[in-house]
């Protein structure tokens, strides 16, 4: 039997990264995370082969070295039952067994199996052989996935369009058909190629965001792609997607044709006001800018209309235009800035803003977002 206490809120962190890459499975080493502790120092390691993530924790020192594994989520969801701040643990090496005492009766545990941990698909080689591409701040990088995120295509079996795609730092996303999307900053410049599968979006910003780091490292390994604390002591990665890169029709640069600025905020309360008249069917919207004044009507039998001001920017010509009042919403929702340009050229509009992540008081981080969205050509949805 050997013994060991760890603070909750550290052990929570832990397993919570260690979630990130196993499968929903108790009885396969790939449902596991391996826990090994020497001393006062526990490393945590998962992978479900397509998945690897590390981590740190401390506990209070132990006599003798030990290694076992768990489910982390079994772990999470009696975590989430309990008021101490420190737990106990007991592991049975030779009943394979970990005894969690989680409760407010002393006494009282809660046990888990332990699998084989010479069964543990090993990774720490992929790590400890990867190269740094750059260390980047991590506010930044989150604020970019979370913007391009809402252009990837959501069918996982399109291999082309169902991924993140990185070049020259310039991130890029498209659903292949009706909207496509960009994100500059120059602190992402180094991260000159990388492919980012639309399942590994979702576990590489909760990294970020939980472990509150400042800043990120990004490993390119010849399998593996992997996000760290610039420490490289805490990370997830992800098996690099075998994808033909699409073309992407969408520049960072702002278009030299005439368009017109508005308050995003303004612009989502008109549009969400227009969509209750079809109690949550889609309509199209047509879109009438003159002078500073645009006005905005639902191409229906009985219309609706809504009307806001704008600023002109190259030219004062009246611009028209038709839009999915659902997909413009959606779009304008991926936005941050408090104004954004619209473009209006053949039958795509471009949506373009450049605004700065405001760290802290002072510091403020230059970014530009980009969408392009085909216009309807009729009044059909």
């Amino acid at each position: 039997m050997a013994t060991f206490t760890a603070k909750v809120s550290d052990l929570k962190k832990a397993i919570t990264v260690a979630a990130l890459a196993t499968l929903d499975s108790t009885d396969s080493i790939k449902g596991h995370a391996l826990i090994e502790i020497t001393g006062a120092a526990a490393s945590v390691y998962s992978s479900d082969e397509d998945r690897i993530a590390f981590t740190k924790f401390t506990v209070d020192a132990v006599d003798a070295d030990m290694t076992f594994t768990v489910d982390p989520k079994n772990i999470l969801s009696l975590l989430a039952t309990c008021d101490r701040d420190e737990i106990k643990f007991i592991f049975d090496n030779e009943g394979k067994t970990l005894s969690v005492y989680a409760s407010e009766d002393t006494d009282a545990f809660v046990s888990f199996p332990s699998l084989d941990p010479a069964t543990f698909i090993p990774f720490k080689d992929v790590v400890s052989q990867a190269t740094v591409v750059d260390t980047v701040n991590a506010a930044v990088l989150s604020h970019g996935l979370k913007f391009i995120q809402g252009y990837i295509c959501q069918d996982d079996k399109n291999k082309k369009y169902a991924n993140l795609y990185i070049r020259e730092g310039i991130l890029y996303a498209s659903n292949g058909s009706t909207k496509i999307a960009a994100y500059k900053s120059d602190l992402l410049a180094k991260i000159f190629t990388m492919n980012v599968r639309r399942a590994m979006l979702s576990p590489v910003m909760h990294l970020i965001d939980k472990m509150s780091f400042d800043n990120v490292s990004i490993l390119d390994s010849e399998k593996f792609f992997i996000v760290t604390s610039s420490d490289l002591s805490c990370g997830f990665g992800f098996r690099k997607p075998n994808v033909e890169v699409p073309k992407m029709p969408v520049s960072v640069e702002e278009p030299q044709t005439a368009g017109f600025v508005i308050e995003r905020n303004v612009l989502l309360k008109k549009i969400s006001r227009l969509a209750t008249s079809m109690r949550g069917d889609d309509v199209v919207l047509g879109l009438t800018v003159e002078g500073d004044v645009i006005t905005i009507e639902t191409m229906t039998e009985r219309k609706s209309v809504e009307r806001m001001t704008c600023a002109r920017i190259g030219g004062n010509e009246k611009i028209s235009l038709l839009t999915s009042c659902q997909h413009l919403k959606t779009v304008v929702n991926t936005f941050s800035a408090p104004d954004v340009t619209f473009y209006h050229i053949g039958n795509t509009c471009t949506i373009y803003s450049k605004a700065a992540i405001l760290i802290g008081d002072t510091e403020r981080l230059p970014f530009i977002s980009v969408a392009r969205i085909t216009l309807p050509r009729d009044t059909k949805v």
